[in-house]
């Protein structure tokens, strides 16, 4: 299994076109990337909650998702040395996650990110 990311919407008959492919990885990432204490010691607090749940990113919650990848995007390699996944899949995922919460803090029939 993998971890997508969607928007959350109070409309669902808006269809809302995904900027990129939405994966946040894979299922086992909950614990072994984003769930790895060394994500937790760089600031994070929302994201370490994939370790046993799914993120519902709304309102402040989204604004400070959105924090927190640029925090993880600016410390890859600190993370990478500590998790053992490679530099360009963690990458990908941030960058990915990025795009969702850039343009749902742009949206305003968009309230929020959810990632699971």
């Amino acid at each position: 299994m993998s971890l997508l990311i969607h928007f959350l919407t109070n409309d669902p008959s808006l269809d809302f076109e995904a900027p990129n492919y939405g994966s946040f990885g894979f299922e086992i990432w909950r614990k072994t990337l984003w769930g790895h204490p060394i994500i937790s010691s760089l600031g994070c607090q929302l994201i370490p909650i994939l370790a046993t749940k799914d993120i519902y990113a709304v309102e402040e919650d989204l604004n400070n998702l959105h924090n927190e990848l640029l925090l993880l995007k600016d410390n890859i390699a600190t993370i990478t040395n500590h998790t053992n996944i490679a530099i360009e899949d963690i990458t990908v995922r941030i960058e990915n996650a990025l795009a969702f919460t850039t343009i749902a803090l742009d949206q305003e029939t968009i309230l929020g990110v959810y990632i699971g």
